[in-house]
């Protein structure tokens, strides 16, 4: 072997060692959270600019004349099997705030939410650089379905479940509101 080859297979090598070792600490994380207030404290710790708002307080908030937005960051498929009443789905903060943009009338509160927080708290941030006042639904739909708050599905009806996200989340997702997904 050439002297180049051997540096490359050496490079090729400390890289997948730096991958892994990124991989694993994240697994660590994941593993490290085991109930919903550990989820909470996760998402308040690695996103402490995002302000945030209980599952109680926003039904507040929906009772109230405020004008409020709600925003569903999950994926699709999430989205289509339940969500919070009135909620829309915007997977990326541009898309926020151009429909932000093309309203008259502004809401007063915006609220995101994800499964659990963490891609919500992701997306509160990244959107609070162009507008203000979003604030994070702790413990995501899963708080809010556990909690035994109103769902709706696609058609707009009733809906109890939720799509657990990944087996690692949805054990945070009690077991009854727990959507079965492939």
């Amino acid at each position: 072997m050439s002297r180049r080859t051997i540096i490359i297979m050496a490079g090729v090598f400390l890289l997948g060692l730096a991958l892994l070792g990124i991989g694993e600490c994240s697994y660590d994380k994941i593993e490290s959270i085991r109930t919903m207030e550990s989820a909470v404290t996760a998402v308040r710790a690695d996103y402490p600019a995002v302000k945030s708002v209980s599952p109680k307080a926003l039904r507040l908030y929906q009772t109230s004349n405020i004008p409020l937005l709600l925003v569903d960051v999950r994926g699709q498929e999430e989205y289509e099997i339940s969500r919070l009443p009135g909620a829309l789905h915007f997977e990326k903060p541009q898309e926020l705030i151009d429909h932000l943009l093309r309203q008259s009338v502004k809401p007063e509160t915006i609220v995101v939410y994800g499964s659990l927080g963490f891609r919500s708290a992701e997306f509160a941030e990244k959107a609070n650089e162009k507008i203000t006042g979003i604030e994070n639904l702790e413990g995501g739909i899963f708080s809010w379905a556990n909690e035994g708050l109103p769902l709706e599905n696609a058609e707009g009806n009733r809906a109890t479940l939720v799509h657990p996200y990944n087996k690692m989340w949805g054990r945070l997702l009690e077991k009854d509101r727990r959507a079965a997904v492939e």
